[in-house]
């Protein structure tokens, strides 16, 4: 492993922006409730430790669609990620994480989580998938509802939505 600042090849930056493209997608798949994108963050025999659930990742997939689809708006923002290669095929990837969750109809708490994704991936082929995900929490934060749609400068503006009622797919 070379330490921090060290010079990256080419074709590590690639893996690294593979790795990186991956991360986002999950978090797109999340806010947007879209269960095949977010299987194709995971190979079929990955695993997962969300502390409630801890097992495959194909399964879960869909329950965690369920469980964000009870909550009006979530939006997870990806911090600092620092990826160690362990092999050809092999990183292991630390992405600091915020998770801020509003409840359905602006009814009860806002939840927001902070934490990491500590991630196993691997490249098979020309591909990076996670092969096994945990879950560590710093710490939650509820407080009471404070959006406020119709607000000054965001008066107007377009809401968020599940796929495919967001405006990304149109």
């Amino acid at each position: 492993m070379s330490g921090a600042g060290a010079v990256t090849s080419g074709a590590r930056l690639a893996d690294e922006a593979a790795i990186r493209a991956v991360l986002a997608s999950y978090c797109r798949a999340v806010d947007r409730a879209d269960t095949e994108l977010l299987t194709s963050c995971f190979w079929d025999d990955s695993s997962v430790d969300y502390g409630g659930y801890k097992g495959p990742a194909l399964p879960f997939c869909p329950l965690l669609v369920d469980a964000i689809k009870g909550w009006g708006q979530t939006h997870h923002q990806l911090g600092q990620t620092l990826i160690e290669f362990a092999g050809e095929a092999s990183a292991l990837v630390e992405t600091y994480v915020t998770a801020s969750h509003f409840p359905a109809q602006g009814q009860g708490d806002e939840m927001t989580y902070l934490g990491r994704y500590l991630d196993r991936f691997e490249r098979r082929g020309a591909e990076w998938r996670i092969g096994a995900r945990v879950i560590v929490m710093s710490w939650t934060r509820l407080a009471p509802v404070s959006h406020d749609p119709q607000g000054g400068a965001v008066a107007g503006l377009r809401s968020a939505g599940r796929k495919p009622d967001d405006p990304l797919y149109e």
